[in-house]
């Protein structure tokens, strides 16, 4: 969908980021993680940290850790564990986001736009870490994006704005 037709205000009414009060209709889905367009990492903390930070509210430190290195493993960037979030690449940075909201125990995953400031190989290389991890532990992917192509080749359901 073109720019300001409300794709990320549309995730946002979906993870409850807009109260109800701001908008019409009954849509609730409290149980969500997010991977954000931007990084929405905290700089000076460490990698593994990133990811265990929402984890902190659900499990005691020491198991968000355990459970936060185990994801940081599964996106392939283990070794940068304890290196500030700060010095990642911009696909680093996109895979550790997928990390967090995979290793958050949420049946739903928002994506808004999380491959829009990667070039291609970056692109497919989140796709294919996104796809190993769903097929871990089946969960629901709801994304948006402007480019047709991305949502044909990665959606299983493509819905328009012209169709909404």
């Amino acid at each position: 969908a073109p720019t300001g037709s409300g794709k990320t205000t549309l995730l946002k009414i979906l993870s409850g980021l807009i109260p109800a009060s701001e908008y019409k209709g009954q849509v609730k889905c409290p149980d969500v993680s997010f991977i954000f367009q931007d990084d929405r990492l905290v700089p000076e903390l460490s990698v593994l940290k990133n990811i265990a930070l929402p984890l902190f509210s659900t499990y005691s430190r020491k198991t968000a850790y355990s459970i936060a290195y185990r994801f940081l493993q599964k996106v392939g960037l283990e070794d940068k564990a304890f290196e500030k979030a700060a010095v990642l690449s911009g696909g680093e940075k996109q895979k550790v986001q997928a990390a967090r909201a995979f290793a958050f125990p949420a049946p739903v995953i928002l994506m808004d736009e999380g491959t829009n400031s990667l070039d291609q190989i970056s692109k497919k290389e989140l796709w294919n870490t996104i796809r190993n991890l769903l097929s871990e532990k089946a969960r629901t992917l709801i994304f948006v994006t402007h480019d047709p192509e991305e949502a044909k080749t990665y959606a299983d359901k493509i819905i328009s704005f012209s169709e909404v």
